[in-house]
């Protein structure tokens, strides 16, 4: 049984009227007759009545008309979808992000991927950069919001935007007078922050002085749990 066969039923049951079901198909009414005939003989049903150049559907008829438009309308939405996947705009996409990218920066992105690609259902993983990086690599998530991506691991990586990183100090503080600050000047201080920014902190670090082994962050004490919602 073809699509072709279903979709000349269905137009014939719709009209109920040979002549006028194949100028709606754009065909002459000898094929149409005869696919009707076919697809009788095929399901071994008869479908129409047609007495004194009428046409009614029989109770098999009416059952098939409903179940032709059901199977129409899922084949239609299965070569539809089918050819959504192929541009990559229908499926499921898997993406990480850090804590300090779940404000604006993630709902601005999230919204316009939606916008573009309503029918690609996302899921979101909060990980750090290195947590990230292992699971792009495994190919657990698709795509990654981090910071400081290592550039000994192979992965295509775009900027995204770029976020100062500020260091609050005492007014007595020896580096209090200083407009920036490099992350080796602050080596010998104990930070207090979330356990997050500590990461990144000890990752800049690590990615940038690797060649330098004298070079490394101390301790960090962290005051408190920081909860946040992601929403777009």
């Amino acid at each position: 049984m073809d699509l072709k066969k279903l979709r000349y039923f269905i137009a014939v049951a719709e009209e109920l009227h040979f002549n006028r079901a194949a100028k709606k198909l754009n065909i002459t009414q000898p094929p149409l007759s005869q696919q009707i005939q076919s697809l009788e003989e095929e399901l071994g049903v008869k479908l129409l009545e047609r007495p004194k150049r009428q046409v009614r559907l029989t109770s098999a008829g009416a059952i098939f008309l409903e179940e032709s438009r059901n199977m129409v309308a899922q084949l239609e939405r299965s070569i539809k979808i089918t050819q959504l996947a192929s541009q990559g705009k229908f499926g499921q996409l898997s993406i990480a992000f850090v804590d300090s990218a779940s404000g604006s920066l993630m709902v601005n992105a999230l919204k316009k991927f939606r916008e573009r690609f309503p029918d690609v259902k996302l899921t979101l993983f909060e990980m750090t950069s290195v947590q990230q990086l292992k699971a792009i690599h495994e190919g657990k998530v698709h795509v990654g919001f981090l910071r400081c991506a290592d550039p000994s691991i192979h992965i295509t990586s775009r900027l995204y935007t770029n976020e100062s990183l500020m260091a609050v100090l005492p007014q007595t503080h020896p580096l209090a007078h200083h407009s920036t600050l490099s992350l080796r000047s602050l080596a010998d201080e104990s930070f207090i922050c979330l356990r997050l920014i500590w990461e990144l902190l000890f990752i800049t670090s690590y990615w940038t002085f690797a060649d330098n082994t004298d070079f490394s962050l101390k301790s960090y004490r962290k005051p408190f749990k920081c909860i946040r919602s992601l929403t777009w």
